[in-house]
């Protein structure tokens, strides 16, 4: 059975990297493990504050 791709999931921020004045990396560990593709995108919600669209970079195979 398949999940859900639009089913929300819980993460944790675990870094967040300061690139420059205007720049951040933020490092998220979410709750399980999700595939993803090159261009993909994640909407990231912040309740209360709003959310916004987010490119992973980093290989989905990397579990640390």
């Amino acid at each position: 059975m398949r999940r859900n791709l639009y089913q929300p999931m819980s993460a944790e921020i675990v870094e967040i990297i300061d690139e420059s004045p205007t720049i951040k990396s933020f490092v998220v560990a979410p709750e399980r493990a999700f595939p993803f593709d090159t261009g993909q995108f994640v909407e990231l919600t912040l309740p209360g504050e709003g959310e916004a669209p987010f490119t992973p970079s980093s290989s989905p195979a990397v579990t640390e």
